[in-house]
């Protein structure tokens, strides 16, 4: 996802107000992607189960500027933009797809009912063996993201999924080593 923000962040046409809700980097900690002033909490329920709950890995709010104040109220010049990433099956990539919008089509609709304009989801997937998914690049295409940054994105997400896969693979032959090394224990039983 930093990847992801980082991207948009560079760019000159999309370097507005993002909120990144991912793991704790440099010593900052990850932002609530759906803050109050977007859509507030109105359930009675300790923990919270409204669709203010979700969080989205990445929340943009096009037309606002990153180094300006939040935008605490809906604004015409001001849209909504969610995006997720998952690494998922290269075979089930329209699956992943459709559970993203399972889960967050409810709260896109909650938001715009609260009067804020929103474009539908943008999901990015990636392949858990590094394949990319040419949804996703045309994804990006419709934020106006250079072809070059994308490719270069995609270049570096690609990496990762393998760099992850390669890790997942490592720690699993050394589990499975660590547990052949000790010999069975046979139990004799007198007759």
């Amino acid at each position: 996802m930093h990847l992801i923000t980082q991207t948009l962040q560079a760019n000159k046409n999309t370097r507005f107000f993002i909120l990144t809700n991912a793991a704790n980097i440099n010593n900052k900690s990850p932002d609530q992607t759906i803050p109050d002033w977007l859509l507030k909490c109105t359930c009675p329920q300790t923990p919270c189960q409204c669709h203010a709950k979700l969080k989205p890995d990445i929340l943009c709010i096009i037309g606002a500027p990153d180094h300006t104040q939040t935008p605490m109220t809906p604004s015409p010049i001001a849209t909504v933009q969610l995006i997720e990433f998952t690494y998922c099956h290269d075979k089930i990539s329209k699956q992943a797809i459709t559970q993203k919008h399972t889960k967050f089509d409810p709260l896109i609709n909650a938001i715009q009912n609260n009067g804020w304009k929103i474009n539908p989801l943008i999901t990015i997937t990636t392949g858990v063996r590094g394949a990319r998914h040419e949804h996703s690049i045309e994804k990006l295409n419709n934020l106006k993201i250079p072809k070059f940054n994308i490719k270069t994105l995609m270049k570096s997400l690609h990496h990762n999924a393998i760099k992850y896969l390669t890790y997942l693979i490592l720690n699993k032959r050394k589990i499975r080593q660590q547990t052949n090394t000790h010999p069975p224990t046979v139990i004799k039983l007198d007759k």
